[in-house]
């Protein structure tokens, strides 16, 4: 019954293709039910609360007042002690919210979502309030799959020491290599996992986590100068104009990382119908035959 019952709610909170960026502000949430009990799940996010069905505390909370920064919400995560925690490979103490999803068999936990850009920064709000000599810790990473396995582009870990009041934290984003990701993973965390200063009831606060800016590759400067996209903004077409002679195809991504499509550069030019295109901002890349990105571009729809 368990078993059963522990992959409806995964069912329920992964419905959704999870991306990065999505409710960074912490703004929505789902009420989850279960028998007599009812937590809040932020939407697009991991939280280890589904172990409340086990005799557990739950650990991410919705909070609002004078400990969100701004908007109606934000997102508070407490260390609390597993007596049941299921998930072997995590202490029995400790506190996690994460973009990923809870593998049932064997139980883990697989971190990050889809993303295909290579942002300048990262940058998030914080309060934390250890008990003890306890550290808070937000980590982020970008990663992709290679016919030799799992290789990192981009790896930063920020320690969060104590702050009664909010705090912005913006973080350059270094890369390891001029290769794309398909993954971005970020995870919160109100204890040091591989410490033993861990306190039960360290509380860290988190609101309006965005990535923003986007890396050119060193190589597409010579390009840069000689694409032209309008109009911008556009509601029905957009043409995009290439005048060099290696481009040949255009990838569009929206503002998540996600691939909106890829189109064939014709004469140096490519016609974009806009139909399905939903109002907001999109990067452009622009591959040679090999598939190498040579340079970007962007646009706005506005409907």
């Amino acid at each position: 019954m368990k078993k059963g019952l522990i992959i409806i709610i995964f069912l329920i909170l992964n419905k959704a293709s999870l991306l990065c960026q999505n409710n960074g502000s912490f703004e929505n949430w789902t009420a989850v039910t279960f028998g007599t009990n009812t937590y809040q799940e932020p939407s697009n996010w991991q939280t280890l609360n589904f172990l409340a069905q086990f005799g557990n505390p739950v650990s991410a909370f919705r909070v609002t007042g004078t400990d969100k920064y701004s908007g109606n919400y934000a997102l508070k995560i407490v260390s609390v002690h597993y007596t049941n925690k299921l998930l072997p490979q995590l202490p029995d103490t400790f506190g996690l919210v994460y973009n990923g999803k809870v593998i049932i068999t064997p139980p883990s936990i697989s971190y990050g979502t889809p993303y295909t850009l290579r942002p300048q920064m990262f940058s998030f709000y914080a309060k934390y309030i250890p008990v003890g000599i306890d550290t808070g810790l937000v980590a982020f990473d970008f990663a992709k799959n290679t016919p030799s396995g799992r290789v990192f582009i981009a790896r930063h870990l920020i320690k969060i020491l104590p702050v009664n009041t909010y705090s912005l934290y913006e973080i350059p984003i270094n890369y390891l290599s001029n290769q794309i990701p398909d993954t971005a993973s970020i995870y919160f965390k109100p204890s040091n996992t591989d410490s033993l200063a861990r306190q039960k009831g360290s509380a860290i606060f988190i609101d309006d986590v965005l990535f923003s800016g986007f890396v050119n590759i060193k190589e597409n400067d010579a390009y840069a100068s000689k694409i032209k996209i309008y109009p911008t903004p556009a509601a029905n077409e957009i043409t995009i104009n290439a005048q060099f002679d290696e481009a040949e195809t255009i990838e569009v991504i929206d503002i998540n990382g996600k691939l909106v499509g890829t189109y064939k550069i014709q004469n140096y030019n490519c016609k974009i119908n806009l139909h399905t295109f939903i109002s907001g901002n999109y990067f452009v890349r622009f591959l040679n035959k090999q598939n190498t990105i040579l340079t970007y571009g962007n646009f706005s729809v506005m409907k």
